[in-house]
């Protein structure tokens, strides 16, 4: 760890996410690890990253140890994996396994992104047209009225405002773009039961991936705790829970009843039986498989209610934005007529 050898720019993780589902690829066809190395250099891809695998491995170092220095935020069950299957001397599997994960998490951000799409479409839209609306429209429309002899008290803004409506629309102007731009924070934008069902897949599915490698089940909570310590995530919390259980000697599905109200009776059942049947690694892909495609279902239903509610606050948007400008005029016409 630590080696001098290692370019102090960071590679992008999604580089590292192509070149590991290249290598798998090759892998899967017979191809050997640096068999697939030269291959790969020869078309003349990832040459800035394979640059530093090689000298990493000349040096006796492993391909986890290098991803990790290369990329430090790649993600650590895609480090974890990678070493296990270097120590069994089955990458071939582990890479395997990864490159799935891979195309996983990236199917999931898609769908999520389709989720986010609207309530950020509409948060941006009416930021613009809020700034446009108040530092344009309305000092020109009081200015107008004034300029007319006529009373501007239903205009939105109050004359002499004008430093202070700015700093008013600054913060308001940050806090919107935080919320829009930054992916923690917009992350709670998804649905509860979409961000839990994505945490029981990624649990079940780093399950099934771990003791088909051959982790002892304690080990393999254990990894995932550190995880999401690592990750800085409040799963953390409940997963040291289940593997503070574990080793006290109850079983897995006893440390889930523990919390209930968010694993569900019918998870637990699941891995009740699985216990009682010794079948928890195929157990566990199975559930991971039915959560898969119930957060799937989950997010196609919201997309389609947050599509319609998205469309509904646009329109009464627009309609008080209208009623803002026509209000005025109106009222110039009533004073103008005498009415």
């Amino acid at each position: 760890m630590g080696r001098s050898f290692l370019n102090p720019k960071a590679t992008r993780q999604a580089d590292v996410d192509a070149f590991l589902e290249d290598v798998s690829e090759l892998m899967a066809g017979s191809y050997g690890f640096s068999d697939a190395l030269i291959i790969l250099r020869n078309e003349g891809k990832y040459r800035s990253l394979l640059d530093k695998v090689e000298t990493s491995l000349s040096d006796g170092a492993l391909l986890s140890e290098t991803l990790l220095q290369t990329c430090p935020k790649i993600d650590p069950f895609v480090v974890l994996y990678i070493e296990a299957g270097e120590k069994s001397g089955n990458l071939r599997s582990a890479l395997a396994e990864v490159s799935s994960k891979i195309a996983a998490k990236r199917n999931l951000q898609r769908s999520l992104s389709e989720v986010l799409f609207y309530p950020r479409m509409v948060l941006s839209v009416g930021l613009i047209i809020f700034n446009l609306f108040w530092l344009f429209f309305v000092p020109f429309m009081n200015d107008f009225l004034n300029e007319m002899g006529l009373s501007s008290a239903n205009v939105p803004y109050i004359p002499g405002m004008g430093l202070r409506s700015k700093l008013f629309l600054l913060p308001l102007d940050i806090v919107v773009l935080v919320v829009i731009l930054d992916r923690r924070i917009s992350w709670h934008l998804v649905p509860f039961n979409v961000r839990k069902l994505s945490e029981h897949a990624w649990f079940f599915s780093s399950l099934d991936a771990m003791l088909n490698a051959g982790m002892p089940i304690a080990s393999a909570l254990k990894s995932l705790s550190d995880i999401s310590l690592q990750e800085k995530t409040k799963q953390h919390v409940r997963l040291k829970d289940i593997y503070d259980t574990l080793e006290g000697g109850e079983r897995l599905s006893m440390a889930l009843s523990r919390d209930s109200r968010y694993w569900g009776a019918g998870t637990i059942s699941k891995v009740a039986i699985a216990e009682r049947n010794d079948s928890l690694a195929s157990s566990f892909h199975v559930i991971a498989e039915q959560t898969d495609q119930r957060r799937a279902n989950a997010i196609s239903m919201y997309t389609q209610m947050i599509r319609s509610m998205s469309i509904l606050i646009a329109g009464i948007f627009v309609y008080l934005l209208a009623y803002s400008i026509y209000k005025p005029m109106l009222n110039m016409l009533l004073d103008l007529s005498g009415i």
